[in-house]
Formats: C-alpha cells, sequence, structure tokens
C-alpha cells in the first residue's frame, strides 16, 4: 500500500510542476507525521450496523423503515429474488487473523 501512495504523490507532483512551474517541495512538510495506527474497526462498524439498520431510501433521503419509498422496496425485492448477496458473499466464512486483506473469491 505504501508503493500505491508513493505512486499518487508521485503523479500529483508531476502534475502541480507541470501546472504550476513550481517545485511541489514548496507544499511537502520536511518530516513526516507519525503514522496512523492500523487498529481493529469491528466494534465500530457493529455499531453503526445496529444504528442504522432500519435506515431505508426516500427518493435521495434516509428515513426510518416505516417512512420507506415503494421503490425502495421494490429494487431490495428484485436485488434479494435469488437471495441476499452478503450471504452468499459470507457463506463459510471463517475470520482467522490477518486476512482481512486477503482476497477470496466467490462464484454466484
Amino acid at each position: 500500500f505504501l508503493d500505491y501512495e508513493l505512486g499518487h504523490l508521485n503523479v500529483a507532483t508531476e502534475i502541480f510542476e507541470r501546472i504550476e512551474g513550481r517545485d511541489a517541495q514548496e507544499l511537502l512538510p520536511a518530516n513526516l507525521p507519525d503514522p496512523i495506527p492500523y487498529e481493529q474497526q469491528r466494534e465500530f462498524v457493529r455499531r453503526v450496523l445496529a444504528d442504522e439498520v432500519d435506515i431505508r431510501s426516500l427518493g435521495a433521503d434516509y428515513v426510518p423503515k416505516e417512512q420507506q419509498g415503494q421503490a425502495s422496496i421494490d429494487y431490495r425485492t428484485q436485488l434479494n429474488s435469488q437471495g441476499s448477496p452478503s450471504q452468499a458473499v459470507s457463506a463459510g466464512y471463517i475470520w482467522t487473523p490477518g486476512t482481512e486483506l486477503t482476497r477470496k473469491v466467490v462464484n454466484f
């Protein structure tokens, strides 16, 4: 991931220097800040899911389940017509530490 980020920085500095005609190092700090610690976010995700499980859409707005629009109901019915995609993806998944960034191909 560091390689990706450095690649993005390189592209951005090249564009800046070409368009602005200035050295990009004028904008970059001499020292980088401490890295953001990589921490587990499971509790945050669980809390957000619990708080928002009954939120639905009504046009461009989000509303309580009781106020959902017919278009939202129709879309969900069509999407889940052959079973829930999230259940198909998670079927048989067993969490193992360190596997969060690996890719598992799931055939539908």
